[in-house]
This record gives structure tokens, C-alpha cells and sequence, in this order.
């Protein structure tokens, strides 16, 4: 008779649910011993980063390369006002988390506003590599966004677009092998957490 253990039968979210639990407790119980933990939920969410930026790049140039020009337009004209509201949203729900988290007043007085040209920076990529290199999500998305759109015009891409489309595979295949080792990232970084917390 072999005996299975009823944790991995469980679905990923209750996993990650009882995961989480232990996790809290054994940080209280080991106490700063816990810290040594810290590192195994880093290096998952390194992992599941590395793949983060290839993953968005090449699925909206695919996405957006492989649309017509005449069903693209037709496509904003009738969904400006959706995308419109949905970034009004995401803006507002930024406003309120800014707002709503306290900030220590003499660091925000002392730190010198963003310039024009650091917001063009994080927006416009001129230099695609750099921005890839230094995460800069938006400057990446805009970058991607206005070369799929220039590959609506070029016919001879399907080559290019099947090496894009293996990336986004690999990248999703990558993944899904990581996401199961979630439990364990969660143990691991509410361990360190709650036994490295004091009571102030």
C-alpha cells in the first residue's frame, strides 16, 4: 500500500493557500533564523521575471503584426472609447494606491521632481536594448506596439513571426513548469517575513 501524500492533490491556489499559512507560522516560531529563506522566494521571483518582458514583447508584435491595417483602424474606431476608459481607470487606480499609502514628507520635499526627459525616457525607447536591460515596461510595449504595427505593411514576415511565436511557447512552457514550485516560494518569503517582522 503506498501512501500519497493529499497536499499535491490539491488544487495550486489551496496549495499556495496552506503554503502561505505554514509559512507565517514558522517565521514566528524560527524567528530571524528565518531570514535565510529570503533567498528562495527571490530567485522564483527572478525566474519568473526573466521570462516576463520576452514573453509581452513578442506576443504584441505578433499580435499586432499579423492584423491588416484597414481591420486595425476599424478595430480602434470601435474600441477607442473601451481603451480609452480602461487606461482612465488604471491612471485613477493609481492615484487612490498613491494616496493611500503614507509618505515620509521631508524624503518626498528633498527628492527633486521627474523631468521632461526621464518621462520621455520610461515612455519613448531610444535605446530598445537599454530599456530591455533596465525592465522599462512602458518604454518596451511602446516600442513593440509601434513595430507590430509596422509589420502590418510588410508581407514577407511569417519567418520572423514563427521565431517569435517559438519564443512566446518556450516562454509560457517556462511558466507553467515554475508556477509549481509557487507553495514554495510562498513558504519560503512569509517565513522570512513574519520571523524578521518586529512588533514596531
Amino acid at each position: 500500500m503506498t501512501f500519497r501524500n493529499p497536499f499535491f492533490h490539491l488544487s495550486l491556489p489551496y496549495q499556495v493557500l496552506i503554503a502561505a499559512v505554514l509559512g507565517i507560522f514558522a517565521g514566528l516560531l524560527i524567528g530571524q533564523k528565518a531570514v535565510i529563506l529570503q533567498s528562495i522566494g527571490t530567485v522564483y521571483a527572478m525566474l519568473m521575471e526573466v521570462v516576463a518582458i520576452p514573453y509581452v514583447a513578442c506576443t504584441l508584435i505578433t499580435s499586432l503584426g499579423n492584423l491588416t491595417p484597414a481591420f486595425s483602424i476599424r478595430l480602434f474606431k470601435k474600441g477607442w472609447s473601451i481603451y480609452g476608459f480602461l487606461l482612465l481607470m488604471t491612471f485613477g487606480a493609481l492615484i487612490l494606491l498613491g494616496a493611500a499609502i503614507p509618505l515620509n514628507i521631508k524624503s518626498v520635499l528633498t527628492t527633486s521632481a521627474p523631468s521632461e526627459t526621464n518621462i520621455l525616457n520610461l515612455l519613448i525607447p531610444e535605446n530598445i536594448f537599454n530599456a530591455l536591460s533596465n525592465n522599462r515596461i512602458p518604454a518596451v510595449i511602446v516600442f513593440c506596439s509601434l513595430f507590430g504595427i509596422a509589420f502590418q505593411f510588410i508581407a514577407q514576415k511569417q519567418t520572423f513571426f514563427s521565431v517569435l511565436e517559438a519564443i512566446t511557447a518556450g516562454s509560457l512552457m517556462f511558466w507553467n513548469g515554475l508556477v509549481k514550485f509557487t507553495p514554495i516560494a510562498a513558504f519560503a518569503s512569509l517565513a522570512a517575513i513574519f520571523g524578521t517582522i518586529t512588533l514596531d
